[in-house]
């Protein structure tokens, strides 16, 4: 999230994943600059596959949230839910 000039708030878990189609290098600058500023993140050298992956995880998530209106925790909780969401990234 970003609060304001060169301040956000990372809310999220995990390594953050960087990567670049056409400079490599300023992908390990990023990597480096986050990496010292304490959000872990790692460079990728196949971006395309992180996209679309994301894009598969999101799919499942969002859609189960929206229509159930439950949180996102609930999901990993409940084997029905973990069911549904595993069917919409194979249909994706």
């Amino acid at each position: 999230m970003n609060l304001d000039k060169g301040n956000i708030r990372h809310s999220g878990s995990g390594v953050t994943i960087i990567g670049s189609n056409t400079n490599s290098s300023c992908a390990d600058d990023i990597v480096r600059v986050f990496n010292e500023s304490g959000l872990e993140s790692e460079k990728s050298d196949d971006i395309q596959r992180i996209i679309w992956s994301k894009l598969f995880v999101n799919l499942s998530i969002n859609s189960f949230t929206a229509i159930t209106k439950a949180p996102i925790g609930s999901m990993i909780e409940n084997e029905h839910a973990w069911f549904f969401a595993e069917k919409l990234i194979c249909e994706a």
